[in-house]
């Protein structure tokens, strides 16, 4: 009985792992980030403050805040809380990461989660969805009346603004946005892995 308890919960492990993997949702980086070169990144720094205790995930678009840190081109940390260390500016990630508050960081449960963001609350929104993965726990947490809080790098951030703006959108502060979770589901095709 315990041995088959044990690998039931070994094979749910394994089933979450994929759902939550970068590597899932990689094609979809790949295609929102184009090319990029990662620039010299310093360290963390954002602006949040006071955490409020509200929680949201779903599957419809949910509202959030969002503000970068690092430099406005740049990968954001060095992987932060995850442990991606410099993976985040190369593949999968290509520096669309993102420092998740509490409810999407999860007590690191949510690191490697993807997530469509869009903004449409600034003129410089483009309003089209990016993907973003969570590679960190936001250090501010989040801020007054936000249920989360993105704190994107200036590469992921930027890449939600209209050709041409996203320093204007890097400079609008708290950028009210929303957010859905973005599953990627792995199929087995003979003995290769396609993810969807």
């Amino acid at each position: 009985m315990a041995k088959t308890c044990t690998l039931v919960l070994l094979g749910a492990l394994v089933v979450l792992s994929l759902l939550v993997s970068p590597i899932a949702c990689s094609g979809k980086l790949a295609k929102a980030a184009g090319p990029h070169k990662p620039a010299a990144v310093k360290g963390h720094k954002n602006q949040t403050t006071n955490p409020s205790s509200s929680a949201a995930y779903g599957g419809g678009w949910l509202p959030a805040g969002a503000t970068y840190y690092g430099n406005p081109n740049g990968a954001g940390s060095d992987g932060g809380a995850c442990g991606y260390q410099t993976a985040v500016g190369h593949r999968p990630f290509s520096s669309m990461i993102a420092a998740g508050s509490s409810p999407l960081f999860m007590a690191g449960m949510g690191c490697g989660a993807c997530y469509d963001v869009k903004c449409t609350s600034n003129s410089a929104c483009s309003g089209k969805p990016v993907t973003v993965v969570i590679t960190d726990l936001s250090p501010g947490n989040l801020y007054p009346g936000e249920p989360c809080h993105f704190d994107m790098s200036g590469t992921a951030l930027g890449a939600m603004a209209k050709p041409g703006m996203a320093d204007k959108l890097r400079a609008g502060g708290v950028i009210r946005m929303q957010y859905k979770r973005y599953v990627a589901l792995r199929h087995r095709i003979g003995s290769s892995s396609v993810y969807s």
